[in-house]
């Protein structure tokens, strides 16, 4: 299947990772690879091809080029022409978190969740989310596609339901903490990235007016 004769394998395989990246492949749909469906960048797609070829089919090392592509790192804010520049990777395109990516968002923010009634102790509490959230087959992962029973196993479901944020509050917001070590952990935590300069100083402020760091923590997040 590796074989450098095969001229399918490593350009499915690099233009599906490419899909994993950006929610949409260099060839549309992503399994759908044949000459009458001719990919959006060519060139790309060949060099891609090639490098994952030479690196001996090594999917860390064409992860890593395509995330410290100009392209990768494009903001996602729409411009004028919007869907023509997600059609040409002019702006990276929004993408909803996975089912272990939520699962894994909620542990992180929560903690780890209560054992369900009834279910297969041999899966464990992960698989039991991410089963429940996750949909068969290939589906774009721009779209979001959850619905009311989705909602209501997050309302309802003892895993998460009823969980605030005053642990997160009282975990991060320890004695001799600074404001700024604070805002970073809770922006870290929660949206994971670091606070803007803006950001640091509004909450500062509103650390001021709060009775404790732990209210402030709370409700600033």
């Amino acid at each position: 299947m590796t074989s450098p004769k095969n001229p399918y394998f490593a350009r499915a395989a690099v233009n599906r990772m490419w899909w994993r990246f950006f929610g949409r492949g260099i060839v549309r749909p992503v399994d759908d690879m044949h000459a009458a469906n001719a990919p959006s960048h060519p060139e790309l797609l060949e060099l891609l091809t090639k490098s994952f070829v030479e690196s001996g089919y090594d999917m860390k090392f064409v992860s890593r080029a395509i995330m410290h592509s100009n392209a990768y790192q494009r903001t996602s804010r729409p411009g004028d022409a919007s869907e023509r520049q997600a059609e040409l990777f002019g702006r990276m395109s929004v993408k909803f978190l996975s089912a272990g990516q939520l699962y894994d968002s909620l542990v992180t923010i929560f903690g780890p969740p209560a054992r369900e009634k009834g279910g297969d102790v041999r899966l464990g509490p992960r698989p039991e989310f991410t089963q429940f959230f996750t949909e068969d087959g290939d589906p774009d992962p721009t779209a979001y596609r959850r619905g009311i029973p989705h909602q209501l196993r997050l309302m309802n479901s003892p895993q998460f339901s009823g969980r605030s944020l005053t642990a997160l509050a009282t975990r991060l917001a320890k004695p001799n903490r600074s404001p700024d070590e604070l805002a970073g952990d809770l922006f870290l935590t929660i949206l994971s990235r670091r606070p803007t300069a803006q950001e640091q100083l509004q909450f500062r402020d509103h650390l001021q007016r709060s009775d404790s760091a732990e209210v402030a923590s709370r409700e600033w997040a």
